[in-house]
């Protein structure tokens, strides 16, 4: 029994915007917006300064991991690496979470954690998966599962899926209950 359903239906609180890691909402670790606000705070850095239109920059986030300028290259690694980390802890949060993460999402009961216990596959859909990108974010997310010693549980980037959320999972699965999580 899935308790994120109900007649057929994913219920609002399968939302992991809502989940905390401890004290803070995973809304607060990870999503796009964030990424774009540190690519925005070190866009001199980044050789941006002359990019107007912001609304580019996680577009253009991508080609600067692979910059020909030494010190661009770093400094974009540097911040896909830092929300790779927090991926991963949102991630590792779901299938051991502390206690208070627990107490803090008032909306989920002991079935909800125990659910998530019995997931193995996550599926990674959204405009944030670029090759480059998804690399860093895996690399970090396996990184973190070795440390809390989470088995058994495969993650995957779908490159190329950032309208994939609204279509649903509808073209990928037959069979089976799924959760997509969106982290816009």
């Amino acid at each position: 029994m899935n308790p994120f359903k109900k007649d057929g239906f994913i219920l609002p609180i399968a939302s992991l915007n809502s989940m905390y890691v401890d004290d803070t909402l995973a809304y607060d670790l990870f999503r796009p917006a964030l990424i774009l606000e540190d690519i925005i705070k070190h866009k001199d850095e980044l050789g941006l300064t002359h990019i107007q239109d912001n609304s580019r920059l996680l577009f253009l986030f991508n080609d600067l991991l692979n910059s020909d300028i030494d010190s661009i290259k770093l400094k974009a690694n540097e911040i896909a690496k830092m929300f790779g980390s927090r991926l991963a802890i949102v991630l590792c949060n779901l299938f051991e979470p502390s206690e208070k993460s627990i107490s803090n999402r008032k909306n989920w009961s002991k079935k909800h954690w125990d659910f998530w216990k019995i997931i193995s596959n996550v599926y990674i859909v959204g405009g944030l998966t670029s090759p480059i990108l998804t690399k860093i974010f895996y690399d970090k997310v396996i990184e973190q599962f070795k440390e809390y010693n989470i088995l058994h549980k495969r993650i995957t980037f779908i490159e190329g899926s950032s309208n994939l959320g609204t279509k649903g999972l509808s073209t990928l699965v037959t069979d089976g209950d799924y959760l997509l999580f969106d982290f816009g």
